[in-house]
Formats: structure tokens, sequence, C-alpha cells
């Protein structure tokens, strides 16, 4: 199946149906019927998914504010029940069994999905392709954490993928990414490092081309959340330094692919220094941070002057690095806002840096600054501490931005993802790094907040002690 195919099958037909516990009365959550629109399987499955969205996005306006991951479970589930009703099992065949396997999951009807799934598996002279899509989707059908039963069968749906070999490695890839994230968003951080280390190990065996689904910045967040799970076992850094270079070696073209379209070699060179950073990052955990350095300050004291923050004075603390230009990055700062009211002993920062652009205008780094820092305050009334740093390579004369930055901070603080978040400990040890930003980011980091809080009030330990199980996070 062609790279194109994958990425409309993905979008179309493997969607995730957004799941949820809340059902806002006003919300109308039953899309249009048209009854000359041909009624199947992959329509269904796309209708489900559309629907759930719809409902969440109503009542996230309605509500203005976030809700629970799961606040939408009955409407998924309603939603899939009713299309179930329309598609009897005796009218689906052939590639439509895959997604009315998934549509009977999110109905809760697993025996049903299973038997779809067998009938599928079964079908004479099915495609090794087909298998492994077929396996795939059942896996990414039943890693459902709102479902933690459903594991099991995830696992056994895994095991038969991973029997059918390296020829299937985009999509043992792709099932064993479903089951990490589950694991990894529940705190099982075993089974996630187990799943993380064999999905890095495929890539190697995956075509040159697949590989972009971890070397491209979308896989930031799934290498992140690897590092994190694998960091925290025993021998935790020295696993992560061999996942590490065997995701070098991927990273270099195969020579006729190269000979084919020199394309390639520019895919090789961006890759290599993307994960040089992420390397670069994966190892500073557990290690001791550096002062917090920015030219200008905000929220920190009367005055805005330059100065360094050690970390190492027993307070704990979470460094947000990112920019007013990044939306993950300004969609996280309410919420580090709320978690600094619910943890007021805990510091958040707020690190970005100067482009010498204030819209369309060339500015002075420190009259951006007062921009930046002006607007968070007066516009999303952060409290907690805003660190500027002044780039010195600012915006050409004609209006361009910069090609280049030397940025020191952000060698110590480095941006993988946009935003990246930096906890540390109060002994001043980088205890956890979480790329990029979606709400279940702010579990992620309460989480975290709550072993740390713990480990302080207990730990009678030295820094150097600290250092050595300092992968130990949830």
């Amino acid at each position: 199946m062609s790279c194109l195919a994958r990425a409309i099958v993905g979008l179309i037909i493997c969607a995730p149906v957004i799941q949820a516990q809340l059902v806002i009365p006003s919300v109308t959550v039953d899309g249009p019927r048209d009854p000359a629109i041909q009624r199947s399987a992959a329509y269904a499955l796309a209708n489900v998914t559309l629907e759930s969205l719809r409902a969440e996005l109503a009542s996230v306006q309605q509500r203005r504010g976030y809700i629970p991951h799961d606040s939408l479970l009955r409407v998924a589930g309603t939603r899939a029940s009713a299309w179930l009703a329309t598609l009897p099992p005796s009218a689906v065949h052939g590639l439509q069994i895959d997604p009315y396997g998934k549509v009977a999951v999110a109905a809760g009807q697993d025996t049903i999905a299973q038997r779809q799934i067998a009938a599928r598996l079964a079908t004479p002279r099915l495609s090794l392709a087909d298998q492994a899509f077929t396996l795939a989707m059942a896996i990414e059908a039943f890693s459902s954490r709102d479902v933690p039963s459903r594991f099991p069968i995830a696992e056994q749906y895994l095991s038969a993928l991973t029997a059918l070999g390296d020829s299937a490695a985009f999509w043992q890839f792709r099932g064993r990414t479903a089951l990490l994230q589950a694991y990894y968003l529940m705190g099982r951080t075993a089974d996630a490092a187990r799943i993380g280390q064999a999905t890095l190990q495929l890539v190697g065996h995956m075509d040159f081309r697949d590989r972009v689904a971890i070397f491209s910045k979308g896989g930031d967040e799934l290498y992140g959340m690897i590092m994190d799970a694998v960091g925290a076992q025993p021998h935790g850094i020295a696993t992560i330094r061999t996942l590490n270079a065997s995701l070098m070696r991927a990273v270099v073209p195969p020579p006729a692919l190269v000979a084919y379209d020199s394309v390639f070699l520019w895919n090789a060179d961006d890759w290599k220094g993307r994960m040089e950073v992420r390397i670069k990052n994966a190892e500073r955990v557990g290690q001791p941070g550096a002062p917090i350095a920015a030219s200008y300050w905000a929220n920190r004291g009367t005055t805005r002057e330059a100065r360094a923050i050690a970390v190492s004075d027993g307070k704990i603390r979470v460094v947000e690095v990112g920019h007013i230009s990044c939306g993950p990055c300004i969609a996280a700062i309410p919420a580090m806002e709320r978690l600094q009211q619910r943890f007021p002993e805990v510091e958040f920062n707020f690190l970005t840096f100067t482009i010498g652009l204030w819209g369309n205008r060339i500015v002075e780094p420190k009259d951006e600054a007062d921009r930046v820092t002006n607007h968070l305050i007066d516009s999303l009334h952060v409290r907690y501490p805003i660190g500027v740093v002044f780039a010195p390579h600012v915006a050409q004369a004609d209006g361009s931005a910069p090609t280049q930055f030397a940025l020191p901070t952000f060698d110590s603080y480095p941006e993988t993802a946009t935003p990246t978040f930096h906890i540390i400990d109060g002994h001043g040890i980088v205890r956890k790094i979480v790329s990029g930003y979606t709400p279940e980011v702010d579990a992620t980091i309460v989480q975290a907040l709550d072993f740390l809080r713990h480990d302080s009030a207990t730990s009678t330990t030295s820094t150097t002690s600290t250092t050595s199980t300092a992968r130990s996070l949830p």
C-alpha cells in the first residue's frame, strides 16, 4: 500500500473516536441523514468519529473550558450502536469488515468486533499487507485507556501482527504506537517501556519513506513518551543510548533511493538534526539542570532586568520553553496558570526568545519583550515568571525572519517540540521532559509534581543519591 493510500486510510477510516462521560442536553449529536448516501462500514466509522468530534466542540464552546477525555463516551457509544444497527454483519464483506470491527468496539460490542476481525483474517488469499492492516486496526480499537480490560485483547492481536515479520514493520509500528500511548497515559510505565522499546527497534526495518512517522516533527511526542518510559526502568540510560544509536543509523537512506531522488538526502539531513536535539534532551534527564538565564524577566521582582536563576534552591520547577507565535505554547499557558494555583509551592516559568519582529515591524529586543510579556500578563493573566532571551541574530532589514540563533539558554533547555516542559526537582535535577502540548499533558505534569512533592517530603538523600534514582518518575 502506498504512503498516500496509508495517509488517506489514516485520516478517513482510522481516525480515533473521541471518547468521553458528560452529555450536555442542548448539544445536537445526531448528524444529518441523507437516504441517498450509501451505507457502509467505512462511512459509519467516519460518521461516528465526526459526530463525536462535533459534540465535543459544541460542548467545549458551551462550557468554555476543557472537558475530560472520557466526557463523550456515551455519545460515541450511542452513535456507534445506532450505526451498527444499520449494518447487518451478513452485508459486510472484504475491507469493510475492518471498520465494522472498530465501530463495534466503539459500541461496546467486543465479541462482534472480534468475530468480524477473525472473519477478515480468514479471507482466502488475503495479502500480507491486508492482514497487517487489519491487525493494526484491531490493536488501535482495543487499546482504550477507558476500558483497560481490553488491553490483553490488543496484546493478542499485537502478537499476531509481530509474527508476520519485517515485511509488516510499518503496521507493527503503527499498532504498537496505539498501545504504547494508552499504557503511557495510564501511568503503566513498565508496559509503555516494553512496547516503546520494541517500537523504536522496528524503525530500521521499515521502508525509509515510512520512517517519517518517527523522524518528522510529529514524532517528537512519541519519542518523548518512549524515552520517558524507558528511562524509568533499570539500566534505562544505557537502553536509551542503544535505541538512539539505532535511530541515528536509520536516518541514512539506502543508496538506491538516493539514486532515484536526491531529496532523500535532504530528508536524512533534516531527520539527523532533529534526532541530535532529541538525544541531547533525552540524556539531560537525571542530570543537574543549568541556571535559567534570560535577558529580561517579568513577574519576578519589581524590575525586569536580566538574571540567571539557580535551580538547586530546594524549589520544584516547571519550565515551559516556547514562543508566542506557537499556538500550542499559548494554549498551554492558561493550563500552567491553573497548575500554579494548584501547586503554589512549585515555580512555573515560561521561557521564550525574541526574533526582532512584532507584527510586521522590526523592533528592538527589549521593545519586543515588553510587548510579549504585557500581552501575556494583560490578556492571558499570567502571574508566574516569564523569561525572554534576546536573540543575537534579529530580523533582517527587509523584515525577513532570522536564519540562525545563538541562544546558550536553549542549549541547556532545548525545545524538541513546541512547547517543551522541563520538570526540575528541589535538588536541581531534571526529572522529566514532556514534548508538545495536548490536554493530557496537564495530567502528566500533575502526576510528576505529586510524585516529586511526596518524594521531597519524605526524602533524606543527598543530591548525588537523588541523581541515581532521578529517572523513577511515573
